[in-house]
């Protein structure tokens, strides 16, 4: 009987073997893998060429929500919005199914980006031009002619179903579970009343945070890893970025910044600017859910989910609220 496997990773060299041959590529393509995480990334050489191929977690075996993800990114490539384009093969398919010991893996093949991922360094001109990217993303994403096959990102899904996962883990910690479900009803009402209606709530990238985002030694950027993409308010979009400098001394300035230049194009309503706290907080509380399920599932690199973990997200989450969240 074959034993139950949580994550395999698939062999570089059968992926270069078996799948690479159904692609326009020169030469004989070489495979690497390169990191591992929610998906598996591993670079492509072929012909002095570089491509970065997908493997999808086998959760995320959707066919219709994968295919609607590099539909979306081809249709903000043909508009001029810096992303990394999936790379078609000789009979026009995106995708390929991979039968894999724990099911079915899905695996695309993308153009390579350029660059590196800002990092604590990031400055306000990083932000500004990440800021305009992100509202052109916006706009691109209002003209697509249909409904994509993507998930709804509403409260129930970024803030309810977390909070629900992560209570029992609190359960020696009763304080701090009064703390988390009392927050969840502050952080439900602050978000609440944001209409459902474009441009305020639309196709999101929902992972904006200074690591999806490679800027090029020549002054471009390409913005990575739209797995997560669905509907959803685009106040809580951009409050990530808000979360993900949290710790930065440069924080206020970065984040004024990336508001500036994303108002350049799309100005934003006070109710939206008034939200932004709301989503942060949101975003953490998310983020907690997400590194459990990494450490349940034991990802390499998860962190451990114990009363350290717990220590620092909730320090974090009375800080934030402490002024911000009524």
């Amino acid at each position: 009987m074959t034993f139950p496997v949580d994550s395999s990773v698939l062999s570089a060299a059968a992926l270069a073997e078996r799948l690479l041959p159904a692609y326009d590529l020169l030469g004989r393509p070489r495979c690497q893998l390169v990191n591992r995480g929610d998906n598996d990334t591993y670079v492509v050489t072929a012909a002095g060429q570089r491509f970065a191929l997908r493997v999808y977690n086998h959760e995320r075996a959707d066919r219709a929500e994968v295919e609607a993800e590099l539909e979306l990114l081809e249709a903000l490539a043909c508009r001029d919005v810096p992303v990394a384009r999936p790379i078609r093969r000789r009979d026009g398919g995106l995708l390929e199914p991979v039968d894999a010991p724990e099911g079915t893996r899905y695996v695309a093949l993308f153009a390579f980006a350029e660059g590196r991922p800002p990092g604590r360094d990031i400055t306000a001109e990083q932000g500004h031009a990440y800021g305009r990217a992100v509202a052109r993303m916006h706009a691109a994403m209002d003209a697509l002619p249909h409904r994509l096959a993507r998930p709804r990102n509403d409260l129930a899904r970024l803030l309810d179903e977390p909070v629900a996962a992560l209570l029992p883990e609190l359960a020696h910690r009763p304080a701090d579970q009064a703390f988390l479900t009392d927050l969840r009803e502050r952080l439900a009402a602050g978000a609440r009343g944001l209409p459902e209606t474009a441009p305020w709530y639309g196709l999101c990238h929902c992972d904006l945070h200074k690591e999806n985002v490679l800027l090029a030694p020549g002054g471009g950027l390409t913005i990575l890893d739209f797995d997560c993409c669905g509907y959803g308010w685009r106040a809580y979009e951009l409050a990530v970025l808000f979360w993900s400098t949290r710790w930065l001394p440069q924080a206020e300035t970065v984040r004024g910044a990336y508001l500036g230049g994303y108002g350049e194009i799309r100005r934003l309503e006070p109710a939206e600017l008034a939200a932004l706290p709301f989503f942060a907080a949101i975003q953490d509380i998310c983020i907690a859910a997400v590194q459990l399920g990494h450490a349940r599932r034991g990802i390499d690199g998860a962190r451990a989910v114990d009363d350290a973990f717990f220590d620092v997200h909730l320090r974090f989450l009375r800080a934030w609220t402490a002024g911000r969240v009524p």
